[in-house]
This record gives C-alpha cells, sequence and structure tokens, in this order.
C-alpha cells in the first residue's frame, strides 16, 4: 500500500467527525491568539512601566499574561478534549474493521496465518495507531499553528533577531532527517522483533503440555530468553534514539537562545534595542521553544505510528469470505444433500472426498463411521459451509449452498467438535455462548439432556462457577457435556456430533443420544462415531472409505 493510499484509508476513519474535527481546529488557532499579546505586555512592562515606577501598571500586567495563559490553558484542554473524542473513536472503527476482518476471513486461510502476528496488529499495532493519531491531532497540528504565530511575532519584534534564529533550522532540519531514517529503521525492527516475541509467549501459554511432555522447560525458556534480550537491545537503541532527538533539538534552541541574547545584548548597549524589546523576543523565543519541543515529542510517534498504521491496513485488505449478509435466510428444517461432492485442502495432494453423495431427511438419526482419515470431518466441515466444493454441490432444505445467508442455517445448527471448544467465563456463559438471552429454566434443560446437571448440582457456584482460558479447569468429559448442552440449548434444526466418545464412556453417550431423540425429535442427527453401539443409536449407517461412501444401509457395519 502506498502512502498516499494509507493516507485516504486512515482520513475515511474520521468520517461523520467533521464537525468535531472543524470546532477542534478552530480552537487550535484560537490558541496562539491568547499568547501573542504576551510578549508585547512585557515589552511594555520593561520599557516603560519598570522605569517610571508604575506599580499597579506592572501588577495588571502582570495579571493580564496570567490571563492570557489560562486562557491558552483552556483551550488547550478544549483542544484535547474535542480531539480525544474524534481520535479514539476512529481506532475504535479501525479495531472494529479488524474484528470484522479476523470473524471473516476464510478458514484455511486463518488456519495457516501467524495469528500472534494478527493479534498483534488488532492489539499492538492499533494502539500505536491511536498514539499517533493523538500525537498528530492533539499536539502537531496545534503546536505548529502555534509555533508559527509566535514566528510572525519575532519576526515583528526584531528582524535582525529572526533571521539570526533562522540559521539554526538547516542544524534542525539536518537532525530530524538523519535521525528521523534511524527511527524508521529502529521502529520497523520493533515491530518485527517484537511480533516474534508476542508469539514465543501465545506458545508458552498454550503449549504447556507440549512443553512438559517433552521436558523443553530449559530448551523453550532459553529460546524466549534469547528473544526478550533482542527486543531489549531494539528498544533500548530506539529509545536512545529519541532521548538523542529531543536533546539535539534542545541544544540548538539554546545556542540559538545564546546568540540572541550576544547580540541583542550588544543591540541594547548601542542603543539600536531596547530592554524591553530583548526581554519580549526571549519570552516569545521560549514560548518557541515549548512548541517546537511538543513537535519534537510528537514525530516519533508519527513515525511509529505510521508504520503500524500501513500494517493494519494491509491486514484490512486481506480477501475474506465471501458476504452472505445480502443473501436471503433460510428457515432451516435440517435437511442436508451432498451431490457428487469432491473437495480437499490442497491441490496438490489431491482430494479427501470423491464424489460424495448424502442425503438427511428432516428428523433422521445417521451415523457416519469410517477410519481415521477416511474424511468425516471434512464432511462436516461442509455442511457447516466451512468450505467449498471443488466439484459437486450441497443444498439446505433443496437450496443449494450460496443462494441462501450461510449464518441463518448455523443459527438452526448445533455442533460438538471432536476436541469441544470451552471459552473464558463462567459455565453459564459457555453453554449460552451462541444464544444470547437463554433462560436459566432453559439452560437446566440443555445440561439435563447433555448430563451436565449433575455436574453443576455439586458445584459451590454452580452456573457461576468459571472454567478458565479454553476450560483448562474441566475434564475432557466436562468439556464435552459443555459443548453439548451448548449445542442442544438453541434447539437446532441439525445437530452434528463429531466423535462424541473421544471424552465420554460409551454407556453415556448412548444415554445422550436417546435424550436428544426423545426431546428433540424433529432434529436431524448427523453422528460421527467409531462405535458400534452409539451407531445402533442411529436409523441408519453410513461408511466412509478413503473419501468415498461405500454403503448407506439399514444396519450398522463393522467399524474395526
Amino acid at each position: 500500500m502506498t502512502g498516499r493510499e494509507a493516507l485516504h484509508a486512515y482520513v475515511a476513519y474520521f468520517d461523520g467527525s467533521k464537525r468535531s474535527v472543524s470546532f477542534a481546529l478552530l480552537a487550535a488557532v484560537a490558541q496562539p491568539a491568547a499568547l501573542l499579546p504576551i510578549p508585547w505586555l512585557a515589552k511594555r512592562a520593561f520599557d516603560q512601566m519598570i522605569p517610571a515606577g508604575d506599580i499597579p501598571g506592572l501588577l495588571a500586567t502582570g495579571g493580564a499574561i496570567l490571563a492570557l495563559t489560562l486562557v491558552q490553558a483552556g483551550l488547550a484542554l478544549w483542544v484535547r478534549h474535542l480531539s480525544l473524542g474524534v481520535t479514539k473513536l476512529a481506532t475504535a472503527r479501525i479495531r472494529e474493521d479488524l474484528v470484522a476482518k479476523f470473524c471473516s476471513l476464510p478458514r484455511n486461510d486463518l488456519a495457516t496465518a501467524d495469528r500472534a502476528a494478527f493479534q498483534t496488529r488488532a492489539v499492538d499495532d492499533t494502539e500505536r495507531v491511536d498514539a499517533m493519531t493523538n500525537a498528530l491531532v492533539v499536539m502537531l497540528i496545534p503546536a505548529a499553528l502555534v509555533g508559527g504565530a509566535l514566528g510572525l511575532v519575532l519576526l515583528s519584534l526584531s528582524p535582525r533577531l529572526f533571521f539570526l534564529t533562522l540559521l539554526f533550522l538547516p542544524a534542525v532540519w539536518m537532525t530530524s532527517r538523519v535521525l528521523g531514517v534511524r527511527i524508521r529503521r529502529d521502529v520497523a525492527l520493533f515491530r518485527r522483533e517484537f511480533e516474534i516475541f508476542s508469539r514465543g509467549i501465545l506458545f508458552v501459554l498454550q503449549k504447556q503440555d507440549l512443553i512438559h511432555a517433552q521436558a523443553a522447560e530449559d530448551h523453550e525458556l532459553k529460546s524466549q530468553v534469547g528473544q526478550i534480550h533482542r527486543l531489549r537491545e531494539i528498544s533500548g537503541s530506539m529509545a536512545w534514539l529519541n532521548a538523542t532527538y529531543g536533546l539535539l533539538h534542545a541544544f540548538l534552541f539554546a545556542a540559538a537562545g545564546t546568540v540572541v541574547l550576544a547580540v541583542g545584548g550588544i543591540e541594547v548597549v548601542r542603543g539600536r534595542m531596547t530592554t524591553g524589546t530583548l526581554v519580549s523576543f526571549f519570552v516569545t523565543l521560549g514560548l518557541l521553544r515549548t512548541q517546537m519541543g511538543i513537535v519534537s515529542t510528537s514525530l516519533p510517534l508519527i513515525v511509529g505510528g505510521r508504520a503500524s498504521l500501513e500494517a493494519v491496513l494491509d491486514l484490512l485488505r486481506l480477501p475474506a469470505s465471501a458476504p452472505t449478509s445480502a443473501r436471503p435466510p433460510l428457515s432451516f428444517q435440517g435437511r442436508i444433500a451432498l451431490e457428487d461432492v469432491t473437495y480437499g485442502y490442497d491441490r496438490m495432494l489431491g482430494p479427501v472426498l470423491h464424489e460424495v453423495s448424502l442425503t438427511l431427511a428432516s428428523g433422521e438419526a445417521v451415523a457416519l463411521v469410517g477410519r481415521n482419515g477416511a474424511g468425516k470431518t471434512t464432511l462436516l466441515n461442509l455442511i457447516l459451509g466451512f468450505d467449498e466444493p471443488w466439484s459437486g454441490r450441497l443444498l439446505a432444505d433443496g437450496i443449494p449452498y450460496g443462494a441462501f445467508d450461510i449464518v441463518s442455517m448455523r443459527r438452526r445448527t448445533g455442533t460438538v467438535l471432536q476436541d469441544p471448544l470451552v471459552v473464558r467465563g463462567t459455565l453459564a456463559e459457555n453453554v449460552s455462548y451462541g444464544t444470547p438471552g437463554a433462560t436459566r429454566l432453559a439452560l437446566s434443560e440443555a445440561a439435563r439432556l447433555a448430563f451436565l446437571d449433575g455436574i453443576v448440582a455439586k458445584l459451590p457456584s454452580g452456573w457461576e462457577t468459571p472454567v478458565g482460558d479454553d476450560g483448562g479447569t474441566l475434564s475432557g468429559g466436562v468439556r464435552q457435556r459443555i459443548a453439548i448442552a451448548r449445542a442442544i440449548l438453541r434447539r437446532p434444526a441439525l445437530l452434528l456430533l463429531d466423535e462424541p466418545t473421544a471424552h465420554l464412556d460409551v454407556p453415556t453417550v448412548e444415554l445422550i443420544v436417546r435424550n436428544l431423540r426423545t426431546a428433540l425429535p424433529d432434529t436431524t442427527l448427523l453422528v460421527v462415531t467409531h462405535d458400534r453401539e452409539v451407531a445402533r443409536q442411529c436409523d441408519r449407517t453410513v461408511t466412509l472409505d478413503e473419501g468415498r461412501i461405500i454403503l448407506p444401509q439399514s444396519v450398522p457395519v463393522s467399524l474395526a
């Protein structure tokens, strides 16, 4: 993405905030107007009031300067208030778009993506963009406007001293140029190393079982410590450059002030300038130095934020899945048909499913059996619309996939994956996930059908019991029951169970299937299983072998 494209995309996030931006800019322009009389008041005090011994006049002048300073401070606070409202809203919109992008990415693309990098974009990079936006709107623009106005005051007070101070501008520009390049380089290095660090921390937190099982604690610690110190070196270098940048600018302003003092003092001695004019020039130069200090502070934030903005916008440009919300919703009744469906994850490796045809009638219970790797879970993913077949087609209630909003169908589908997913929160929040507004009575009924009610009753906090990250405090069987209760809660038209005996014993699964068929007689049930007894609870069994359905029949075949 070019800088111009990034700028246009960035500015678009401020749409709808034009009034606030206009007020903020007007207040920013008014800030220097409050400061402009101060140098003239100082000049008048030194040239007229002090020589004349006009104490009341001096007190009045001091009060006026204080009042003007307070007005300027008030305007600065107003600018900051207005600007923060605009900039924080823009950052929130960027984050909303990122979350929407993550939700819309194709499943295969997300599976192979660097999720730690995505997290860095959504969290750290958007924070840097927020800092950049604040530095630009709250700091740089007002300081530049104030600095410009103060420069005009300096010119009016003493053109000679003004042009003398301009001799330092090339040094200021060269410092910004050279150090700016170094800062941009270090920012890019820091972002890259920070992503590696973030990825490593996520790995340590998420793969504890692997680390412990492989006795890899020392190896992992050594690896992460090395990355921590690489990040420390780059971060230290970046901080040192920022400090150097600020100190050099401060030195150049101090040098300019020293030259002004010497030359201006000579002018006063020779009678070419009044003491008030010199003092006024110094006061104005001090105010200008403050504004330029704000500019110097904001520039590194803007440099870092620009790199983060480009990274965020590049992520937002990734192709998403085709939107389905514009398609008509489906009042799904649970009928599914696959017609000569062929599909694989990589065309180089060939298809996983070969010309599969399968029909599920409304209210029918079907057991799908087959060896590991036969393609059973792949078939479920196709039914859920996670992937599209290479050839053939899928239909829901006789309507081809792609002709309706797939989300409306998923809302009428309950899914229990082989590895049951649990989110951070309470038991109630986990079972009701995806079914907002579920009553406690409905939760209890779903728990009863999934044999989760007895577990809830034994817990001191009941439904409000926290489960930890990924259900780390729960056994596999409890996680399975939670997932089944979650699927049941929405009273689905289609219920998909992928290897329910992976974490539950066969008698329990048999009872759950019986409960489902009794309590949800109109729900279509597709059970992926290796167990003969579980398959016997279904109306028929379909065998999948090496991606081909070989025998639909009324009694289960051997599952060996």
